[in-house]
């Protein structure tokens, strides 16, 4: 079975949550699984995505199991050296980096939104 998960978000917590709704509202066509370090104490769904597992798998979620398929990759966990070290760490591994933005965010025509920017 070949299961093409488009978009890996890390973290499942609350900040993940706010990327999630807004992945959903602008993105309604990708498909999102998560991975949290506390995933012990997480429900395997999060919002109607599931959480594989810990952050540790993501060497192994991205170059040892050809079942699976992510190609976007974002850090969405409220900690800006947690979240720094998770963006490596998976960009490091091949991601790419998605960029989400809300559908009702105003934006400036003079504004650059890089890769990975939420």
């Amino acid at each position: 079975m070949n299961n093409n998960l488009d978009l890996l978000i890390l973290g499942a917590g609350r900040h993940a949550g706010v990327v999630l709704d807004a992945v959903s509202m602008a993105h309604q066509s990708w498909r999102v699984a998560l991975l949290d370090p506390n995933h012990e104490s997480l429900a395997k769904d999060f919002h109607g995505s599931p959480v594989l597992g810990g952050d540790s798998l993501i060497p192994e979620l991205l170059h040892q199991n050809p079942g699976l398929r992510f190609t976007l990759g974002i850090a969405a966990v409220g900690s800006s050296n947690v979240r720094k070290r998770l963006y490596d760490m998976a960009f490091e591994h091949g991601l790419v980096p998605a960029t989400i933005v809300h559908p009702s965010a105003v934006i400036s025509k003079r504004a650059e939104i890089d890769p990975g920017a939420q």
